[in-house]
């Protein structure tokens, strides 16, 4: 049986400080989810979850920006997380890919519109019951 999994990729837009002298400045960022990202259950491994389609972000910032990549997050599914699910998310742009379990899962973004190619990899203990599944990532800015 094939399953396809829809997951959306979330821009928690926190803020970004610049320092002017006394002064602080809020970066002004923007994000359009261009393409939603499809997961698929893996041939043969009832218990991972692959990106089948990879969601495609675009982001727009006043300034300079520093992103900060979280890994998938499961936001409703037919069934529960385990504790030890591991889950790897991983954002490409430009030529670099950066990972969730990176020691410094960290992006730095020019100021403008940039593309980010967004993929996911959920690995659970125990198989996925069928159903829907929805997982989502955070990238936070980094002052």
């Amino acid at each position: 049986m094939r399953q396809f999994l829809w997951f959306r990729s979330a821009l928690l837009a926190l803020g970004c400080l610049t320092s002017l002298g006394s002064l602080a400045a809020q970066a002004e960022v923007k994000f359009e989810v261009v393409t939603p990202g499809v997961l698929e259950v893996v041939s043969g491994q009832g218990n991972v979850l692959r990106t089948a389609i990879p969601a495609t972000l675009k982001i727009h910032t006043d300034t300079p920006l520093r992103l900060r990549l979280e890994p998938p997050s499961l936001v409703s599914g037919a069934s529960p997380e385990a504790a030890d699910t591991r889950k790897r998310a991983t954002v490409k742009f430009n030529e670099r890919l950066v990972a969730s379990d990176d020691p410094d899962p960290q992006l730095r973004l020019p100021q403008g519109t940039s593309e980010l190619v967004v993929e996911m990899a959920i690995e659970r203990p125990s198989l996925f019951h069928a159903g829907s599944y929805l997982y989502q990532i955070n990238l936070f800015t980094i002052p």
